[in-house]
C-alpha cells in the first residue's frame, strides 16, 4: 500500500527536518544580526599617533578572529610588538656591538654550542654586529611579563639574536603559549568595552558541537526511514551535510563583536598603518619631533597588526630621516634597530633584501610551524 501524504511528511521531517530549520537558523540569525554589526570607519586621515591600547590587547582585537583559531605566527608578531614598546620605553635595551670572533666554548658546552651555531648559521645572516636583548627593570605589568616568556628562553633576562631566533624554533612550552596568548586576552577585550559576546543563546545554538551533530544528522538521516542506501542516495546526503556545514560558517560568526569603542581603535590603527606605508614610499614628509615613546608606540602598532615588513621599511625611513644619529634618545634609536633591515657581514645573493631581527625571529618561528604542519601536529 502505498504511503499517504502524512506519512510521506513524516519521513521528510524526520529525515531532513532537523537539518533544514538549523540552515534556516542560520539564514535567519545573519539577516538579524548583519546590519547591527559596527563598522570600522576608514575615514580616519593618516597619522603617526598610535592607538591608545597595550599591543598585546590591540593585536588580540585586530586578530580577534584568527586568535580563536590559535594563529602562532600571529601572537609572535604581537607579543614582539610588546618587546619593542618596552626597548622605546626604557624597559629593555637592544644593544648593538662591534662584532668580533667568538670564544672558544667552554669543554662541557662545547657540543651544545657546536651544535647551535652549525645551525644557525646555515639559516641566519651574519650582521656587521653583535646584538644583544636586555629586560632592565624588574617593574613589567602582566602583559609584558607574558610577551617576554615568549621571546626569550626561560628563566633569561638577556638573550643575542642566535638565541632568539634557536627560542623560536623550539617547540617547547612556549609553542603552546603563543598558541593561546592572544585568544586568553578575551576576557581582558570584554572587561574594556571594545567587544562583546553574541550572547548564551547564540552561542550554544551555533556551537561547534550543536552544527557538528546537525551535520551528522543531515548525513545519515535517510536511514531512519525506508530509504534504500545506495550510491546516488549516499551521494545527495554528502552533498546535503556539505551544504548545511556551508551555510553555518558562511552565515554564523560565534566571535567576539566589535564594539564602537574597540571599531575606533581599529580606524586609527588602519590610519597609522596608512601613514606608516607613506613615509616608507617616501610620499609623505616624516616629523622631525618625534618621541622615543612615539616611535616606539608606532613600530609597536605595526607589528601587532601584523605589518612586519612595513615596520621594517618605517624604521629605515626614520633612520634616514636623522633619527638614526640624534643622541637624545637611545631608546628610540635601540626600537628601530630592533625592527630595521641593515648591511650584512658577508654577501648573501640568495636573499633580495637585508633580515631586521624581528624578521628573522619570524622567520624561524616560520620554519618551525611549517615542521609541525608537514609532521601533522598543528
Amino acid at each position: 500500500m502505498a504511503p499517504s501524504l502524512i506519512e510521506t511528511l513524516q519521513s521528510a521531517a524526520v529525515a531532513w527536518g532537523v537539518p533544514v530549520a538549523y540552515a534556516i537558523c542560520c539564514i535567519v540569525a545573519h539577516r538579524l544580526t548583519a546590519p547591527k554589526e559596527v563598522r570600522v570607519p576608514d575615514h580616519l586621515e593618516p597619522t603617526h599617533e598610535a592607538p591608545p591600547l597595550h599591543p598585546l590587547l590591540l593585536g588580540a582585537l585586530w586578530f580577534r578572529r584568527e586568535s580563536e583559531l590559535h594563529s602562532v605566527e600571529n601572537a609572535c608578531e604581537v607579543t614582539l610588538a610588546v618587546i619593542v614598546r618596552m626597548i622605546g620605553r626604557g624597559l629593555a635595551t637592544f644593544v648593538e656591538s662591534n662584532r668580533s670572533e667568538p670564544e672558544a666554548p667552554k669543554e662541557a658546552d662545547a657540543s651544545r654550542r657546536e651544535s647551535l651555531f652549525s645551525r644557525l648559521t646555515q639559516k641566519m645572516p651574519r650582521y656587521n654586529t653583535q646584538f644583544q636583548l636586555i629586560i632592565t627593570t624588574e617593574h613589567l605589568d602582566r602583559y609584558e611579563r607574558d610577551a617576554c616568556e615568549l621571546v626569550l628562553p626561560p628563566r633569561a633576562r638577556s638573550a643575542s639574536m642566535e638565541e632568539l631566533c634557536t627560542y623560536a624554533r623550539d617547540v617547547g612550552q612556549h609553542y603552546n603559549g603563543l598558541g593561546v596568548i592572544l585568544s586568553e586576552r578575551t576576557s581582558d577585550l570584554y572587561a574594556a568595552e571594545l567587544v562583546r559576546s553574541p550572547g548564551i543563546f547564540y552561542s550554544f545554538l551555533f556551537s561547534p558541537v550543536i552544527s557538528f551533530l546537525v551535520g551528522v544528522w543531515a548525513l545519515i538521516g535517510f536511514m531512519f526511514i525506508d530509504i534504500e542506501a545506495s550510491m546516488p542516495v549516499v551521494a545527495a546526503q554528502f552533498a546535503f551535510a556539505a551544504s548545511i556545514f556551508l551555510i553555518r560558517f558562511a552565515m554564523v560568526d560565534v566571535g567576539a563583536r566589535i564594539m564602537p569603542t574597540g571599531a575606533q581603535i581599529l580606524a586609527q590603527a588602519q590610519a597609522t598603518i596608512r601613514w606608516a606605508q607613506a613615509v616608507a614610499k617616501g610620499d609623505s614628509a616624516t616629523p622631525c619631533d618625534l618621541a622615543s615613546t612615539d616611535i616606539a608606540d608606532l613600530l609597536a602598532t605595526l607589528l601587532a597588526t601584523g605589518n612586519h615588513d612595513l615596520a621594517a621599511d618605517t624604521a629605515g625611513a626614520l633612520l634616514r630621516s636623522g633619527y638614526g644619529s640624534r643622541a637624545d634618545m637611545p631608546e628610540a634609536q635601540q626600537a628601530l634597530a630592533f625592527c630595521a633591515r641593515r648591511t650584512l657581514a658577508d654577501s648573501v645573493p640568495q636573499l633580495k633584501h637585508e633580515k631586521s631581527p624581528v624578521e628573522l625571529i619570524l622567520d624561524n618561528l616560520h620554519e618551525t610551524v611549517l615542521m609541525m604542519n608537514r609532521s601533522g601536529e598543528l
